[in-house]
């Protein structure tokens, strides 16, 4: 038989001494355990909120040095695009309602509206611009209707080499026009028997006077020979010759001719669209006179406009950022760089 092996127990002592040492290390992770909970930032604590502002003021710094173009500038948002690593393009969003203790909040592509900070009560974004201007952009278009009364010969007015007619218009213009080239006039007539085959129609573009009520400087101009006009009511074209002019204040056509029998001009008594009359005198000393009721000079004008646009303002180049939320503000900043395919 083998001897037997016999295991030595604790004494009272050693037990009690382990047992001490064992509550005194439960009792420290204890106290740690506390201490450690107490120092971390709590909701509403000072630390924390001002952890969080610069935390999310150093997200939208970061990502706005990466910006290559910014599309919206405004005191509370902003909106601008970045190039991600594949080659495309994104817009980011951050923007505050305004309102305090609303979020400042983030969207991206997907279009979700992400919190980025919790409890704002004031932000303020500034932008400083590159310095020098950029020239205004002027664009010519192209040739267009700026004036027409449409109808028949419901009533008309012989013009000789006495009489003239004037139709008072406010050309339609695109919006941001300046100045404007008079290409062509159309004008319903006739020509009347002849006692003398020679002599011209002149077709004229005036500045008009509303204060006067006389036709004034001469902008445009073109004539046609009597003797083409059809016996009948046609349109007739006349190319207009014309430098570009300011387009501000009322124009009219005037239908003049330098044949005694002349032509006969339709005009039109259903037409009610806008203020203007019809104006004629019967010689060239008389005074202008005007129709009543409405009627008009069937007609139309051509015209080149050119409009110009206000001056783009010049490229941003370093945007800040002031937020608040409860704790001591945070103000970062960061400047722009623009990269190819990108001018913020």
């Amino acid at each position: 038989m083998g001897a037997s092996v016999r295991s030595r127990g604790m004494t009272l002592i050693e037990l009690l001494v382990a047992m001490t040492i064992t509550a005194t290390v439960i009792g420290g992770l204890g106290s740690a355990i506390m201490i450690t909970s107490r120092a971390a930032p709590q909701s509403g604590d000072p630390l924390k909120a001002r952890l969080d502002t610069l935390h999310g003021a150093d997200l939208l710094a970061a990502e706005l040095a990466g910006a290559i173009e910014i599309t919206e500038a405004e005191p509370r948002s902003i909106a601008f695009r970045v190039r991600r690593h594949n080659g495309i393009t994104r817009t980011v969003r951050y923007h505050w309602s305004g309102v305090p203790g609303d979020p400042l909040l983030r969207t991206f592509a997907s279009g979700e509206d992400v919190e980025v900070l919790a409890g704002v009560q004031r932000m303020a974004i500034g932008y400083e611009r590159q310095q020098g201007s950029v020239a205004p952009r002027t664009l010519t278009h192209p040739e267009q209707i700026v004036s027409i009364i449409t109808g028949t010969d419901d009533d008309r007015y012989t013009v000789d080499d006495q009489a003239a007619i004037a139709q008072p218009f406010d050309p339609d213009l695109p919006e941001g026009t300046v100045r404007a080239r008079f290409t062509e006039a159309r004008v319903m007539m006739r020509r009347n028997e002849l006692l003398l085959p020679s002599g011209a129609v002149t077709v004229q573009v005036r500045r008009f006077n509303p204060d006067t009520n006389r036709p004034g400087r001469l902008i445009a101009w073109g004539e046609v020979g009597v003797s083409s006009i059809s016996y009948s009511y046609e349109v007739v074209r006349v190319p207009l010759t014309s430098h570009e002019t300011p387009t501000d204040g009322p124009f009219c056509i005037m239908v003049v001719c330098n044949n005694s029998s002349g032509v006969t001009a339709a005009i039109d008594r259903s037409s009610v669209s806008g203020d203007w009359r019809i104006w004629y005198r019967d010689t060239p000393s008389s005074e202008w006179e005007h129709w009543s009721g409405s009627r008009r000079l069937v007609h139309s004008v051509r015209a080149v406009p050119t409009t110009k646009t206000d001056p783009d303002p010049a490229p941003i180049r370093r945007v800040t950022l002031e937020i608040d939320n409860g704790s001591r503000p945070v103000r970062v900043g960061a400047f722009i760089k623009p990269t190819p395919g990108g001018s913020p």
